[in-house]
């Protein structure tokens, strides 16, 4: 995934991690997942991963290793939103928002 050091610029660590809560969407087999770039064109994030899920476990799932990752990766989560009700989840890591839909919306 490459250096997730201080020497690595933001954006590229936004990209980074994006790619890489993909990724983990996919390995835990959600749907429908896409990866947007919003550099200049959003004053709120860089990148916006959506994905699919198709239980409320899965998607908390998906969201804790996610959460998981953006720590190991230097990414510090905001905030979160949704995951109690599980029937979609937003995190929130500034510079990118991952965003966890019930497969029924």
């Amino acid at each position: 995934m490459g250096d997730f050091g201080e020497n690595q610029p933001r954006f590229a660590l936004a990209k980074d991690f994006a790619v890489a809560a993909a990724r983990i969407a996919k390995e835990r087999h959600c749907a429908d997942i896409v990866v947007l770039d919003l550099r200049g064109l959003s004053p709120a994030t860089d990148y916006f991963v959506i994905a699919t899920g198709t239980s409320e476990r899965q998607m908390r799932t998906v969201a804790d290793e996610c959460s998981e990752a953006g720590r190991n990766q230097g990414m510090s989560r905001f905030g979160r939103a949704g995951y109690d009700q599980g029937r979609w989840i937003l995190l929130d890591f500034v510079d990118v928002v991952v965003h966890l839909f019930d497969s029924e919306y």
